[in-house]
């Protein structure tokens, strides 16, 4: 299984493309967390994958037109999770309305959902992300360092110990031979 333990977050996971992935990343051992906007409806697709996997399948409830709650939605998953390792933004309305019969609500909810939901979920993915990576190049930082304290003496020692080398048996010239 090629995704055996990984943390999976799929928006978008009601039906269709999403409920498919959600499927998919499952049976290759993925645990997931399903997020549309019907509660229920996220359930019945989150029942079916127990039965169908063991892994870890859990739900939350959002609606991607609601941008500011990106960053939160996330978190929590991330909660549930113990971390994620992949987001997949799979959130998206189809309006069947001909072109010229469409309201400027419904092609305002079509836009908010599409291109604005999109948008601010994926900047509150790179958010996490950068959160975790900036904490990642701390620890790193902070671990160097404390390497860095305990080479340095050593590394003191090395260049006087080298400079002793060179000042009692200095290098001969070996050049000669290559002319």
């Amino acid at each position: 299984m090629i995704l055996e333990g990984k943390k999976i977050m799929v928006i978008g996971a009601s039906r269709g493309i999403g409920s498919a992935i959600a499927h998919g990343c499952a049976l290759e051992g993925a645990c997931v967390v399903l997020v549309g906007r019907n509660q229920n409806t996220l359930e019945e697709v989150a029942s079916e994958l127990r039965s169908d996997t063991s892994v870890l399948v859990s739900t939350l409830a959002w609606d991607v037109s609601e941008v500011d709650l990106g960053p939160e939605v996330i978190k929590a998953a991330a909660d549930i999770m113990g971390g994620l390792d992949v987001i997949i933004h799979n959130a998206g309305v189809i309006d069947h309305e001909p072109l010229l019969h469409v309201t400027e609500k419904e092609w305002d909810k079509l836009f908010d959902i599409n291109v604005k939901g999109a948008y601010f979920c994926i900047q509150s993915a790179i958010n996490y992300y950068l959160e975790k990576l900036l904490i990642l190049l701390n620890y790193l930082f902070l671990l160097f360092s404390d390497i860095n304290a305990k080479i340095q003496p050593i590394a003191e020692k090395g260049k006087q110990t080298f400079a002793f080398l060179v000042a009692f048996y200095p290098p001969q010239p070996s050049l000669s031979r290559f002319r």
